[in-house]
Formats: C-alpha cells, structure tokens, sequence
C-alpha cells in the first residue's frame, strides 16, 4: 500500500472516497482476522463421530449483542506495526456490479471485493500475544513500548501515564499505559486511514499527531445513527485540518468523525469493531454516490493505480527465442549438468 500512496502522490490524485470506505472494511475487517485467526469451526458436539473435522468456514464477523456466541476465542494478538508498508494490495474478484443489486445483498458484494481490491495485513514479527503473562512482565511490558516504527506508535505505547510507572501500570487508575487490545489494531488502522485521506505520512516523535477533544458520536447505540455526541480526546488535529483545507473536494463528515474514534487516546473510547463494520455497510448501502464515484468510474480508478502494470515488451523476441531453444539456463552452465 506504500507504493499506492506514493504513486497517488506523484500523479496529484486523491483516493475517492468510496473506495476508501471500502479500503477501511477490508482493513478492519483484518483486524478481526488477528483476532479470530480461525477460517473453520470445529463441529464440536460430534467431534468424536467426525473425526475431529471441521464445518463451514467463519466469516469475518461479529455476533450482535444476545446472540448465541460460537465456539470461537479470541487470540488477543497485537500486531503493532500496522502501517502502509506492511499492507498488501491483492485483486479485485469478478463478480455482479454492485449498482445494480438491491441494498439486501450490495453488503455481501462489499465483503466479496467485486468493487474494490482486498488489503492484507502482513509482517507479524512485532506481534504479541496480550495474555496475563504479558501483562504481570514488567520488562516484556516495557519492551513492548517500542515495537513497530515510532510513526504509527499507539496511546498505549507513548502515553505520559508511563512517567509514573514505576514497576507495572496500575490496572485501577493507569486508562491508557500498556492497555493492549484489538483496539491497538484499531488505532493503527485509523492512522492507515489518515495516511490514505490525507496522503501524508505519520509524523513521529516529538511532532506526532496533535490531539484535541472533540464531540464525537457515541458508537455504543444503535450503529444507523443519529448518533448521541460525547467529549473524546483524539489524536486528529491534522486530520481534521487538512480536510478542511481540501474545500468542496473535502471527504465526508461521517468518514472524518470515524477514523477520529479510531484515533481515540482511550481505547475504552475507541468503538467496538462491529459498529465500525456496521457504519462502513451502512455508508456504503445508503449513501448516493456522485457519477465521478459510481462502478466504472472506480474500476478506471482502480486499473489506473492499483491494478499491476502490463509486463515490459521483449525487445529482441528472436534473442529469447534461441535462448529457450537451446535449453535456457542450462545451457549456459553444461559442465555442472548432472
């Protein structure tokens, strides 16, 4: 993904805000991924009728509240290096034009990638596993402050809470020091999502991101809004600037005030992960998308910024010819010839 928004900046084009909704599902979407690794379920009450088989494939998805919980656990793994370098652009499936669907159905051609291209979070080498062994190692623990690029560090990570911990944080009074979650993964993700709005690089250090509080809507309710509005401190001042500065070519309110949740100094004011999803689905179905955003429009966004170039020509395609008639590589080496 770096190479994307690198390639966007060179050409002075900005991502549309259609297919950043998409980008923010996808990404979020792997999150859950991290969370729920597992792509089967064990058929648990005849396991020892099958075999230990398992059943269908999970989506991607969260139960709503009162729902029967599968038999899934979460992993509690931290990725802490989400950023644009470690996200992969893969390929857009070939499906039905979601424009000509009903809104029933356009949510399953959204998790199906026909409009978009699917993301993927990689390299875990920074990754940890949050368990209660982590969470009582004062040394693992302050380790774990400086894992990933100072650019895309988290609350968790830098906030000033650590200046007076002196052993372990305080579990009781300690809100933001060490309080390891998915939301960590959240919150990267909500820098990605800067990273693609404004198409800047993070600032780290001394001059990271400014925070400021604002009334943000309280995610907790009902997900199709109106949304209540609560004071949430966020590390979005930039982000906020910015946008305002693009004028009529400005991204949405809605689009805005979500990555700012995600970039809460809180996690306990980051929303859940199944409102952000039910937010993007919602956007995604209800909203009237200009003409300049509409299903071809993205397909020619996509093919002329993402999709991966058309191999180079061969110039002396006789050359090439000989070559492979003569055996290719070994012919160029017969002695080491077994």
């Amino acid at each position: 993904m770096d190479s994307f928004l690198s390639r966007l900046v060179a050409a002075g084009v900005r991502i549309p805000e259609r297919l950043i909704w998409h980008i923010f599902g996808c990404l979020t979407r792997a999150c859950l991924g991290i969370e729920y690794p597992a792509d089967e379920q064990v058929v648990w009450n005849n396991i020892r009728a099958t075999g230990g088989r398992y059943g269908p494939p999970f989506s991607e998805t969260l139960e709503h509240p009162g729902s029967v919980p599968r038999p899934r656990q979460k992993t509690n793994v931290i990725h802490f290096d989400i950023r644009p370098a470690n996200i992969l652009v893969g390929d857009v499936n070939v499906g039905g034009d979601p424009d000509g669907v009903t809104p029933q159905d356009r949510r399953g051609y959204n998790d199906r990638h026909t409009l978009a291209p699917v993301f993927k979070i990689a390299d875990f080498s920074s990754a940890r596993r949050w368990q209660g062994g982590l969470a009582s190692d004062p040394f693992l623990l302050q380790r774990t402050r400086e894992f990933g690029v100072p650019a895309y560090y988290t609350p968790e990570q830098f906030t000033e809470e650590w200046d007076a911990v002196n052993f372990l944080p305080d579990w009781q009074h300690n809100y933001v020091a060490g309080r390891y979650s998915w939301k960590t993964n959240l919150y990267q993700i909500g820098l990605v999502m800067y990273n693609a709005i404004t198409l800047r690089q993070c600032a780290g250090g001394s001059s990271r991101l400014r925070w400021d509080t604002y009334n943000l809507p309280d995610l907790s309710g009902v997900p199709h809004g109106p949304w209540p509005f609560t004071q949430r401190k966020s590390w979005s001042v930039d982000l906020v600037q910015l946008n305002n500065s693009l004028g009529v070519n400005a991204y949405s309110n809605d689009l805005i005030e979500l990555v700012q949740l995600c970039l809460c100094d809180k996690p306990e004011s980051r929303p859940d992960p199944r409102y952000v999803l039910e937010v993007i689905a919602w956007r995604l179905d209800n909203h009237p998308w200009p003409a300049n955003e509409d299903h071809n429009a993205i397909q020619a966004f996509i093919n002329a910024h993402v999709a991966a170039p058309p191999p180079p020509p061969v110039n002396h395609f006789a050359m090439l010819q000989n070559y492979l008639r003569a055996g290719g590589p070994a012919a160029l080496q017969p002695a080491l010839r077994v």
